[in-house]
């Protein structure tokens, strides 16, 4: 005690030297038991992977048996499934250029003559969406095509026009594959039957095109399902419908109502609130796009 009396810078180094050897040999041990862990961890994991990279798995026979069950069922609905799809939808018709363009003008003639006929009105320019052959015949690869998906369109505004819409605001369709520059018409043929003698799936693509109409809810409701259940066949991949009229009307002014009366006259002065309005309608639809049935 005397000497840390008489040497007290001594004293106070001694002391936090030992210290901070104290706390050195802690993170010492805790560094040394926290490194031990992780290469503990590391060495798990690595010979895990290494098992499982270098596993040779062999299932049981019963194991393999549901296992080829089930893809064969698969395989027979898809099979099933593709062969009805093919057979609702229209084949594809032998067609030059000029054989289409002459065909898209009868029949648009003939769609304006139903629709003025059904007092449906139509957009300005109407062309059944084909406006880019108005005057220019297709690609010779392209004609064929066309024909398939110029049968769908005419078959879903003829539709509508049976439903007695209001008006058919507007038809738009996506270029198919095959008009574009180098398109290849061979991507929508089906496959040839393989060597074990079974088919094949039919590998179809699809024409895409939009429709967009206003009527009332009745004949929206009956064009819809008129479309849905025509033959050939025709996917509503997508439906937007708009009410003319958001908002209710209020008791105090029904805007447009007609007067109803119980004595046939309009004496009651009662107003109809609801069944005035129409839809606004617009569908985006896909017709099959070959193959061609032989």
């Amino acid at each position: 005690m005397d000497w840390f009396r008489h040497n007290p810078l001594l004293g106070g180094l001694l002391v936090a030297t030992a210290l901070l050897a104290l706390v050195g040999g802690y993170f010492v041990q805790t560094g040394s038991t926290f490194y031990a862990e992780q290469v503990e961890a590391y060495s798990t994991h690595s010979g895990a992977l290494n098992r499982l990279q270098t596993a040779k798995p062999f299932p049981s026979e019963a194991n393999r048996a549901a296992a080829q069950t089930e893809f064969d069922a698969a395989e027979k609905t898809l099979q099933e499934l593709s062969s009805y799809v093919e057979s609702q939808s229209d084949p594809v018709r032998p067609l030059n250029p000029q054989e289409f363009q002459d065909e898209l003008s009868k029949k648009v003639a003939a769609v304006i003559e139903a629709a003025a006929k059904a007092g449906v009105t139509l957009p300005d320019g109407f062309y059944l969406g084909f406006d880019a052959y108005r005057t220019a015949p297709p690609a010779p690869a392209a004609a064929a095509l066309l024909g398939q998906q110029l049968l769908a369109v005419e078959q879903v505004v003829t539709q509508l026009i049976k439903a007695q819409v209001k008006g058919i605001n507007n038809i738009s369709r996506r270029p198919l594959s095959v008009e574009a520059p180098g398109g290849d018409a061979a991507k929508n043929k089906k496959d040839k039957p393989g060597e074990d003698g079974k088919s094949k799936l039919v590998h179809l693509a699809l024409a895409p095109f939009d429709v967009a109409f206003e009527g009332d809810q009745t004949a929206s409701r009956a064009a819809m399902a008129a479309i849905v259940t025509a033959r050939p066949l025709i996917f509503i991949r997508l439906a937007s419908v708009a009410n003319s009229q958001p908002e209710a009307p209020t008791k105090e002014a029904a805007p447009g109502a007609t007067p109803v009366s119980t004595t046939g006259t309009n004496a009651t002065g009662i107003p109809v609130l609801f069944g005035q309005e129409t839809l606004q309608v617009i569908l985006r639809l896909a017709a099959i796009s070959g193959p061609e049935n032989n």
